[in-house]
């Protein structure tokens, strides 16, 4: 499970290492959450 992290982090995939370690426990796969709207759409957001 570290070395899964290690690729993780050399992949610069932002997550802390916790919530990581506990949905590779779970079994769900670590990819990062896709957002609703891109930021340069979203009319919020400068």
């Amino acid at each position: 499970m570290l070395e899964t992290y290690n690729h993780l982090v050399s992949l610069e995939i932002p997550s802390s290492k916790p919530k990581l370690i506990a949905q590779l426990e779970r079994g769900e796969e670590p990819w990062r959450e896709e957002r609703k709207c891109p930021l340069d759409l979203c009319p919020d957001t400068e």
